[in-house]
C-alpha cells in the first residue's frame, strides 16, 4: 500500500504524499517499524550503533522474564504510587508482592475458592471476582 492518498474532501485527484497511512496489519507495522529503526541507526556513529545493539541484546535477554497483565487502572496507579514512594522499580515491587502472595498461598493463608466464578471463556474454567476481594479488603481496613 502506498503512503499516497487521494484527497476525497476536495474532490480533486491530487495525491497527498504527506498523509500518514493507518496500516492495521501487525506484520506490516512490524516491518515498517524495523525499517525505521534501521534507517535511524544508519545515521548513528559506530559507537552509538554498538551501544544500541547492546541495549537491544539486553532487552532481548529480559524477554523470557516479561509478563503482561490485565489489571484495573486504580490497582496500577496504587502500584506505581507505592513504587515511587519506596523508590524502587515497579517491576521489582510487583515481583516482591507476588512472592509474598505465593508464599502465603502455599502456607494456606490465601484461598481462591470463595472468589471463583464460572468463566465464559473456553480457556478457563473459572475467573476470580476481584471486586468482591477489593470490597472485603476495604471493609477490613475500616475496622
Amino acid at each position: 500500500m502506498s503512503p499516497a492518498r487521494r484527497t476525497p474532501d476536495t474532490g480533486t485527484t491530487f495525491v497527498d504524499f504527506h498523509a500518514n497511512p493507518e496500516v492495521q496489519d501487525p506484520a506490516v507495522n512490524a516491518l515498517l517499524s524495523q525499517g525505521e529503526h534501521r534507517q535511524t541507526e544508519a545515521h548513528l556513529s559506530k559507537i552509538e550503533r554498538k551501544r544500541a545493539k547492546k541495549e537491544r541484546e539486553r532487552a532481548q535477554a529480559r524477554m523470557p522474564g516479561r509478563i503482561n497483565l490485565d489489571i484495573s487502572e486504580s490497582l496500577k496507579a496504587q502500584l506505581i504510587a507505592l513504587a515511587k514512594y519506596e523508590g524502587v522499580p515497579l517491576s521489582q515491587l510487583v515481583a516482591f508482592l507476588l512472592l509474598e502472595a505465593l508464599s502465603r498461598h502455599q502456607d494456606g493463608e490465601i484461598e481462591f475458592w470463595s472468589y471463583k466464578r464460572p468463566s465464559r471463556s473456553p480457556k478457563f474454567t473459572s475467573v476470580l471476582d476481584l471486586e468482591l476481594r477489593r470490597k472485603e479488603l476495604a471493609r477490613k481496613a475500616r475496622k
